[in-house]
């Protein structure tokens, strides 16, 4: 948990051009690159996070931290299943319209089966759009089963764990919280 602590912690926000921040950090961005310490956390303590035992998918983003879904897929001997934000013409794709704190457009995935159990892999949750997305994608699946949600940060100044919540009635767990303070983070509970 050290180096997921660090990543974190005492980072530099950035101004986007649409007025919201964006914290830079090495395990989503790779600036500076993602060194193997901080990978070998991140997979572990997500390893550990949530019960896998009923899952049968890992379900990731395929953008900044799809990386990580594929690595605990790997880990937990999970199939793997992440959506795109651009359609590949595959029979039965599923699309949804989504925003998130940077970027809008829509979302597809493939790969989704019915009886599926999934359980939601991400790298952080800020305003939850993404994972939102992610859920509602997922349950036009028809007997898709959502297990469990963990991302490893959760950037507090945005409620996104509760605003999932709120929307889908689904609890999502993340493993480092931190908040904004001025134009650095700081980590407030691991």
């Amino acid at each position: 948990m050290k180096y997921l602590v660090e990543c974190f912690d005492n980072k530099e926000y950035v101004r986007l051009p649409n007025g919201n921040y964006y914290l830079y950090i090495p395990l989503t961005d790779q600036i500076p690159n993602t060194p193997y310490s901080l990978i070998d956390d991140a997979v572990t303590e997500l390893s550990k996070a949530v019960d896998f035992s009923t899952t049968t998918v890992i379900l990731g983003d395929e953008d900044r931290g799809g990386y990580l879904s594929a690595l605990v897929a790997y880990k937990m001997k999970k199939s793997l299943a992440m959506s795109k934000w651009y359609p590949d013409g595959a029979r039965g794709q599923l699309c949804i319209d989504f925003k998130n704190e940077y970027t809008k457009g829509k979302m597809y995935l493939n790969g989704l089966n019915r009886g599926d159990h999934i359980t939601i892999v991400d790298d952080l949750i800020q305003t939850g759009s993404t994972i939102i997305a992610l859920i509602n994608l997922a349950k036009r699946e028809k007997g898709v089963i959502i297990d469990n949600i963990v991302a490893i940060g959760e950037d507090m100044d945005c409620d996104g764990v509760e605003k999932i919540y709120a929307e889908t009635g689904y609890r999502a767990k993340t493993l480092v919280k931190y908040k904004r303070e001025g134009n650095r983070s700081k980590v407030i509970s691991f």
